[in-house]
This record gives C-alpha cells, sequence and structure tokens, in this order.
C-alpha cells in the first residue's frame, strides 16, 4: 500500500505538534511536512521511519487508507471559546482514529446495532424524555451510563491526559 498523506496530518495533530514543529523535531523543513500532508511528495522510508518514531505512531500506520477528523459541527465541545486550535485538532484526530478502529473492530466483532434516535431540534428536556421512553428506562437514575450506550450501539471512548483541555 502507498503513503497516506491524510496520515501523517492526524499523527502531527494529535501529538500537538505544528508542521514547524514536526520539522524541527525530524530535523527538515515545514516545507517538506506540507509537501508530504499534502500528497506532492512521498518521503522516504527512511523519512517515514523518521517520522513515526517523532510522532510515536508505528510505521505502518502511514499506509492505511486515507483518515478524515470529524468537523467541529459533529464534534461536541464544552467550550470552544477556551480550547485553542491546537487543542481541537488533536482531540479531533483522536476521533478520527477511534472511529477507524471502531471500523476495524466492526469487521472483526458483531457489535450492538446503533440504536439512537434524532433528537435533532428537541430541547434538552424533551429529548430527555423521548429516549427514557423509547428505551424503557423510566424515572430512576441510570447507574452506569457507559454500559447503556454500549448497549445501545454507542462506541464510548475516553480521551487521554494529554488531550485535556488545561
Amino acid at each position: 500500500m502507498a503513503f497516506c498523506p491524510s496520515r501523517p496530518t492526524i499523527a502531527r495533530q494529535r501529538r500537538r505538534l505544528t508542521k514547524a514543529g514536526l520539522a524541527g523535531a525530524m530535523g527538515c523543513t515545514a516545507h517538506k511536512i506540507s509537501a508530504f500532508e499534502s500528497g506532492d511528495a512521498s518521503p522516504d522510508p527512511i523519512v517515514i521511519g523518521c517520522m513515526a518514531e517523532t510522532l510515536r505512531f508505528p510505521f505502518e500506520f502511514f499506509f492505511a487508507g486515507d483518515i478524515e477528523p470529524p468537523s467541529t459541527e459533529d464534534a461536541s465541545f464544552r467550550s470552544m471559546a477556551s480550547m485553542t486550535d491546537t487543542q481541537r485538532n488533536s482531540t479531533l484526530s483522536s476521533c478520527a482514529i477511534a472511529i477507524k478502529l471502531v471500523e476495524w473492530l466492526e469487521t472483526k466483532h458483531n457489535l450492538p446495532r446503533q440504536d439512537l434516535p434524532n433528537m435533532r431540534g428537541h430541547s434538552p428536556n424533551a429529548a430527555v424524555e423521548a429516549i427514557r421512553g423509547t428505551w424503557a428506562l423510566g424515572e430512576r437514575p441510570i447507574k452506569n451510563m457507559i454500559h447503556l450506550l454500549d448497549s445501545k450501539g454507542v462506541r464510548v471512548f475516553s480521551l487521554v491526559e494529554e488531550c485535556r483541555q488545561d
């Protein structure tokens, strides 16, 4: 499989590095990193090895299929105003990797089918009532929200400490 230009971008953003930061750590220019990430140039295996080591990703990661992070509109952040672009990009890159992991898991295992009613346009209170009714939850507190969501086909991932907002 060929080198995939979107992969170094995801890995770099996941590690909270700029193109210049990655270039400095690798001993090359930001222009070279831009060329790799845009697909205008393909690095040789030695450069990919250096990139993999610098970014702490497996060498093979850079040869898998295209990967695209979710848009900020598809993600929900508690406070976009206090979040830096670097924090947002790191989080979205983590999400992109998680999405790829779920796609792979679904090919290997029979995971619960997603059972999420569309609540767009509902007020939070109306959405809660509708979901509790649809899922027959009643009014009692939910003992383990992660297990409930997992049983309804919602994939829950935890962000590592370095993705947390300071």
